[in-house]
């Protein structure tokens, strides 16, 4: 019975933590200037996909503001 519980457990946290590794390996990228990365994590668990859903906004919405900062950046150049 300690074995198929064991293996039970095994599955269950694999995952739980593999789509959390998918978003920590994103969040990593983001650090480091990749402001367009996304994750791409299907999980049945509701509170990882709204964890990946910010994440993914929080990229989009970075990547508009310097995209922005840019754009004003140049402006001001011209001027």
């Amino acid at each position: 019975m300690s074995t198929i519980s064991g293996i039970l457990l095994f599955a269950l946290s694999k995952k739980v933590t593999t789509p959390l590794n998918k978003l920590a390996k994103v969040a990593d990228e983001i650090a480091l200037g990749n402001y367009g990365k996304k994750v791409k994590v299907k999980s049945s668990d509701y509170e990882i996909s709204a964890l990946s859903k910010s994440v993914n906004s929080m990229s989009s919405a970075i990547e508009q503001k310097i995209e922005q900062t840019e754009l004003f950046t140049i402006k001001w150049r011209v001027v």
